[in-house]
């Protein structure tokens, strides 16, 4: 066996397998980005004003929830995809009448992918939504507050309030009056301690 021949096969391999993980990688810093928006929306703060792009490099990591909304959107947008698929093996004829006869049609196996697509981020941002209201409904009962940010040590300026989220430039926090405070974290921030 050809040793140069293998060598080219595996080299194709590992730039095919690193072209997919790149895309993948994109794909999910957009989700992070949908998650993100959604997220901060609830609290009626526009997460792009604040934000760069190393925030959104890490924002699919952020939240434990977003993985598992993505696995679930991913999940029913495949059964769904799948279920197509079975539908028009099967039973062709209930499946033609089911897509109101676009079945024959050329342009039908590609509208089925973009249909997934718009099926998975339509799941996507409604699991987003629900979660993030959750929180939002969550933090607003709380009685104690879970953040205490001292500003300076000798003077003893502090806010107590309830930790929503953090980038890398500012912190945004849910202060005693239920207002969505958002201070910038070089703003001679001394330490901030979450309880």
């Amino acid at each position: 066996m050809n040793e140069g021949l293998v060598s080219n096969k595996f080299e194709e391999y590992i730039k095919e397998i690193q072209g997919v993980l790149a895309l993948g990688y994109v794909f999910l810093v957009i989700i992070g980005m949908i998650n993100e928006f959604v997220f901060y929306q609830t609290f009626n703060v526009n997460i792009f004003q604040y934000s760069e792009i190393w925030d959104f490099l890490i924002a699919p990591f952020k939240r434990v929830q977003s993985i598992i909304f993505l696995t679930i959107s991913v999940v029913f947008s495949y059964l769904g995809y799948m279920l197509d698929v079975y539908l028009e093996r099967k039973w062709p004829k209930l499946h033609y009448y089911l897509s109101f006869g676009a079945a024959n049609k050329k342009w039908f196996k590609t509208q089925r992918v973009i249909m997934t697509l718009i099926a998975f981020l339509f799941l996507l941002i409604y699991y987003s939504n629900i979660s993030s209201k959750a929180f939002k409904a969550n933090i607003i009962e709380q009685k104690n507050h879970d953040v205490e940010i001292v500003f300076d040590s000798k003077s003893q300026q502090k806010v107590s309030a309830n930790y929503i989220g953090s980038n890398s430039n500012y912190l945004f926090i849910l202060n005693k009056e239920k207002q969505v405070e958002i201070i910038p974290i070089h703003s001679k921030i001394e330490r901030i301690v979450r309880k």
